[in-house]
Order: C-alpha cells, then sequence, then structure tokens
C-alpha cells in the first residue's frame, strides 16, 4: 500500500521547523564566554582570564593566609600566576586555585591564561592588597614560610620590623640548624633605616655556621627626628641548603631600643619555616 503525503503538510512542517529557534549550545557562565573565539567570527573576544575569588583590589586582609581562584574565557586553559617579585618565575599549568601565606605589607597578585591552540593573553591580570595580621611592634620572617628548596640549591629570607615607634636602634639574634643550611650572604637593608636622613648607621653583623648562629646589632646615628617609625625590612639573609627537611630558623634574642634604658616591647615575632 502506497502512502501518500500531502505536500501542504511537509510544507507547513519545515515552516514551523524554520520558525523554531532551537538552541543546541549549553549555557556556560559568566555570560562573556558566550562570544566564540572563532577567527572567522568579525568581533572574537580576546582572551581573558578573571579573579572570581581572593582579596579585592586595595582590600585591607587580616590574615597571613590568602586564596586566590581564577577562570579563563576559553576552554582547556592553562594558567600562570605569580606574587610580588616572583612574577616570571612561575611554570604554566592547569591550576586555577593559588594560596599563599605573606607578611605584612602591600602584595601584588598576578595572573594570565594561555588556551590550547598555545594563545597567550597578553596583559596580566592583576590584584593589589594589603596584609595586615600582626599586632606591632613585631619582628618576622619574611617570608616566614619556605617550601620547594632542593639540596644543593638556595633561599632567600628577610627580617622584617612591623609597626615600630621611634626606634633608636636594634640588637637581634637567631639560630638556624647548621647541618641543613648555612648562611652564604648576608646585608643590612638600610632604606627604611635611613628614611630619616641620619648621619649613618653604627652596624655590626656576624654569622657562625658551624654552629648556627647569626647576630645584628645597629643603631642609627644622628637623623632628624633621630629614629624611626613604621615598617620595613632591615636585612636579607641568604642561606645555602645542604639537607632537604622540615625546621625552622628561629629568634633566639630580641632588643628593639629608643634609646639609652628604654625599650620598645616586642609584642609578636615570626620564625621562618622550612620544609
Amino acid at each position: 500500500m502506497k502512502v501518500k503525503v500531502c505536500k501542504c503538510v511537509l510544507m507547513v512542517i519545515v515552516i514551523v521547523l524554520l520558525g523554531c529557534n532551537i538552541d543546541f549550545l549549553p549555557d556556560v557562565e559568566p555570560p562573556e564566554h558566550n562570544n566564540p573565539y572563532d577567527p572567522n567570527n568579525p568581533n572574537p573576544q580576546e582572551l581573558k582570564t578573571e579573579i572570581i575569588e581572593g582579596p579585592e583590589e586595595g582590600a585591607v586582609v587580616d590574615t597571613c593566609y590568602v586564596r586566590f581562584v581564577v577562570r579563563a574565557n576559553r576552554p582547556s586553559s592553562q594558567y600562570v600566576a605569580a606574587i610580588d617579585d616572583t612574577i616570571n618565575k612561575s611554570s604554566w599549568n592547569r591550576d586555577s586555585v593559588y594560596e599563599y601565606c605573606l607578611c605584612e605589607g602591600e602584595h601584588v597578585f598576578y595572573v594570565k591564561s594561555k588556551d590550547a591552540l598555545g594563545n597567550v593573553e597578553k596583559v596580566w591580570v592583576n590584584r593589589t592588597f594589603v596584609v595586615n595580621d600582626v599586632d606591632g611592634p613585631g619582628v618576622i620572617f619574611y617570608p616566614f614560610y619556605i617550601s620547594h628548596a632542593d639540596s644543593g640549591s638556595s633561599f632567600t629570607t628577610h627580617i622584617y620590623l612591623d609597626d615600630v615607634d621611634s626606634l633608636k636602634g636594634f640588637s637581634i639574634k637567631f639560630t638556624y640548624p647548621s647541618n641543613r643550611f648555612s648562611i652564604s650572604a648576608i646585608k643590612l637593608d638600610s632604606s627604611f633605616l635611613l628614611s630619616n636622613n641620619p648621619d649613618g648607621l653604627a652596624s655590626f653583623i656576624g654569622y657562625n655556621n658551624t654552629w648556627g648562629r647569626c647576630s645584628l646589632d645597629v643603631y642609627i646615628l644622628g637623623g632628624d627626628p633621630e629614629w624611626v617609625s613604621g615598617s620595613g625590612s632591615i636585612a636579607t639573609i641568604t642561606f645555602s641548603v645542604s639537607i632537604v627537611a622540615r625546621d625552622s630558623i628561629t629568634f633566639s634574642h630580641l632588643t628593639l631600643s629608643k634609646g639609652l634604658n628604654s625599650n620598645i616591647s616586642v609584642k609578636y615575632h615570626r620564625n621562618c619555616i622550612y620544609e
């Protein structure tokens, strides 16, 4: 038996199908992801990374631990992220979550992405924020957490004064496990100490890699006023690693002086942890 289909019925079906707005593409968030990046598109969207979680621009956070989550507008993207002066020292990866343990002060987080075709985002996306988790006056190592240092390599940390008032001088001593690493270089960071244009600094810096001990004694000479206040780095120390194992660099003596027979009470200090 032959089945006849009326031409007018077929035409109605075609018209109905053509009139339907059928969208087989899934919804994608955020909205800007809906702009295709096909080169044939007259208005392709440039590669773009957004920070979807983390401290806001200019925020002051009361914790030393910060977490950023990022997202690119193209599938199968890789990321490279950095904090402060580690920019251009990181490698590409597929991680979209970055966590840092930071010292007091201002920091900048940087990130950019690369798509599956190898196209790299032209400009770093960045976020500036301030960590204020120490109730000073305090003395801390920065960074105070060192990881991923191999045997035979080296790492650098700073001694940082936080929220000091009318500082005239200091005597700081610390110890370190000499069987695991040794001091290869140490220098005074004088920009903070010389911020009031004093006549100079009287200083003594000594260390013994056999015993794992270091001492820094500094006195500000003259100036207007004859002291400094605020926060800043006072020394940079580079350690050579011989054995990789969890340990710490520990303050053993802290005296911050306002002058003769007058000291600043140190309310907080933070050692350096290494693993």
